[in-house]
């Protein structure tokens, strides 16, 4: 009987927990209904006004910062000399608290029309920055540091849809979590730190409505978000996840349907006008798709927070909705937005092609069919059609050359050695093992000859351990002049300065300079190409290094849509583990139709 009685509760609150969910999904698509113009305008007019002030004050405070630090650019390398001045500092700061603010003000005028919108009232504009700059008081001092780490905590997840317009971008970069990947030790400690974030982002979930909406500290709409999740968690789940699939099938009952009719109006698929009208019906569906989800998490999350009576009265200024006549001046902005828009995405459309001339670059060769840096994957990659395979060279305690990327051995061979530590004789020829695949460990130089003999050139990375003797950059000019190869081959490094030394030892060599991490210009430099990595890759770049006759390479670039993005770019060589994918890629998406094409750049 009592387990009866058990039974019936559950299922009772089972029942009031579903039409709580019906009833809450309701509301939000009610919403979302009801003040779907005003909304979609105004988050058009945010954003436009985010990307305006991110493309003119921040960019220019970036630069000055640069300028007072007596730097062109930013990177890894360059961190102590901006740190080491204290006006590039002040800047710094600024430009952080000026991020974080611009971020708290996005997310204000979202929460604000939503929480009003529930009340079928309206907000001012003006009354949204008035609050959003009285409320923004609360983060001065201790507070701002935690919030600046919040929003930074968002990053890797987006927050579970809350993405800014300011962060959409950012990414931990993929030349990390690549390398993480290849080890045991790394995939562990990658996956528990994307747990643990994905854990931290859902508890904290409600800390930026609740610091918009209420008075409270911070901290205490940290810990109040905390205990809201614990309480609702599986209801809130589930109400994200029905809507977002609901939305999704909107999105796509949308874009089949678009699709179905251009296929029918054009079956070939060649015709520019209807390509184009698919491709600009499609792009503002995802635009609005975007939009909508972002607007229904906000809406689900502002719902629950009035449910449980935790919202102070934010002073907010309402107006009610009065239907009136939409003046001249809107409706010629309206028009011209449509036609930029448009046209816009027609001309993408109709120059966004593969370029040809992009050189295919095997990274460490073709790790698919062999041991990194060994002969089975130079082999591998000079039949994939590359212009050059990438390998990684370190010198040994006795001053020869062999290829590895590791100085430590263990990962590959299983012995616990540094190539700057151990003779040549001692570690040429230990046996490697990777995916399946094993090879021997190889000298630079019957790397280079089998090179040769596969017709295929080499791209060699330096890396130089702190070891090195004086005459390091003769010994690389020696090895290659040796086997005749110092006007084919490209020669690069992390290390700037051995880069440039090399250079000016042997001007007839083309050498390259690394960069892990790249903001703000290319520095001025005597050398002939530099490589950045996907992160930090942007078009301004590229057109900077050419009108200083330079080439730019990225990496590593893998998988079929990053390889796509980059076929179309204008970098002068990718470098990627899969080489056979990139040549196909090249091949099949240079005669293209017009539909392939608009489908392709819209799911990039």
């Amino acid at each position: 009987m009592k387990n009866i009685k058990m039974k019936l509760n559950i299922k009772a609150m089972r029942s009031v927990i579903m039409k709580r969910i019906s009833k809450d999904i309701w509301a939000v698509f009610k919403l979302l209904y009801q003040n779907k113009g005003r909304f979609s305008i105004n988050a058009l007019l945010l954003q436009l006004i985010m990307i305006f002030i991110s493309s003119t004050y921040l960019i220019l405070l970036f630069n000055m910062m640069l300028k007072v630090a007596g730097q062109s650019q930013l990177t890894i390398n360059d961190w102590m000399e901006i740190v080491s001045h204290p006006a590039s500092v002040i800047l710094l700061i600024i430009f952080i608290l000026s991020v974080a603010f611009l971020i708290y003000v996005e997310f204000s005028l979202l929460v604000y029309m939503v929480y009003a919108g529930f009340d079928r009232h309206i907000i001012t504009f003006k009354s949204i920055f008035k609050n959003a700059f009285v409320n923004v008081r609360k983060l001065i001092g201790v507070p701002v540091f935690f919030f600046v780490i919040y929003l930074m905590l968002m990053i890797p997840i987006a927050n579970l849809g809350l993405s800014s317009v300011l962060t959409k971008n950012i990414y931990i970069p993929k030349f990390l979590t690549e390398e993480l990947m290849k080890t045991t030790k790394g995939i562990i400690i990658y996956g528990t730190f994307m747990i643990a974030v994905f854990i931290l982002n859902f508890k904290l979930i409600f800390t930026l409505p609740l610091t918009i909406l209420n008075r409270q500290s911070l901290f205490k709409n940290m810990r109040l978000s905390w205990q809201i999740t614990k309480r609702n968690k599986f209801r809130l789940v589930i109400e994200i996840v029905i809507l977002e699939l609901i939305i999704g099938a909107i999105l796509t009952l949308i874009i089949s349907g678009a699709t179905y009719l251009a296929i029918c109006v054009d079956e070939e698929g060649d015709k520019f006008l209807v390509s184009s009208i698919l491709f600009v019906v499609l792009k503002s569906s995802l635009f609005f798709y975007y939009l909508f989800t972002k607007l229904s998490l906000i809406s689900v999350l502002v719902l629950h927070l009035k449910q449980e009576n935790v919202l102070d009265q934010p002073g907010l200024e309402f107006k009610y909705p009065k239907p009136k006549r939409k003046s001249r001046f809107f409706i010629i902005s309206m028009v011209l937005a449509v036609t930029c828009f448009v046209g816009y995405n027609m001309y993408l459309l109709y120059n966004n092609t593969i370029n040809t001339n992009i050189s295919i670059i095997g990274h460490r060769g073709f790790e698919d069919k062999g041991v990194e840096n060994s002969i089975p994957s130079l082999k591998a990659a000079a039949k994939a059609n590359v212009e050059y395979v990438e390998l990684d060279t370190i010198m040994t305690k006795d001053k020869q050359f062999v290829v590895s990327h590791d100085n430590n051995l263990k990962r590959l061979t299983g012995v616990n050695k540094n190539i700057s530590e151990s003779n040549f004789k001692d570690i040429v020829g230990l046996k490697m093992r990777q995916n399946r695949h094993e090879a021997k460990l190889v000298s630079l130089d019957e790397f280079i000859e089998t090179a040769k003999q596969s017709n295929v050139k080499l791209l060699v990375e330096l890396k130089p351990h702190g070891k090195e003797p004086a005459d390091y950059t003769q010994r690389v000019i020696d090895i290659l002049k040796k086997h005749g190869v110092e006007h084919q081959y490209r020669v690069m490094s992390l290390d700037y300065d051995v880069m440039t030394k090399l250079k000016k030892e042997a001007p007839y060599l083309k050498c390259g300079y690394i960069i892990p991490l790249q903001f703000g210009h290319f520095k001025e430099t005597t050398l002939d190409f530099f490589v950045i990595e996907d992160f930090s890759y942007s078009p301004r770049l590229v057109n900077q290094a050419h009108l200083e006759n330079k080439e730019v390479y990225t990496w590593t670039i893998n998988g079929e849509e990053d390889l796509t993005k980059y076929l179309q770019t204008n970098v002068d060589g990718i470098i990627t583990d899969d080489p056979a994918l990139a040549d196909q890629i090249k091949e099949e998406k240079k005669d293209e139709t017009y539909f392939d094409r608009s489908i392709r750049i819209l799911f990039e």
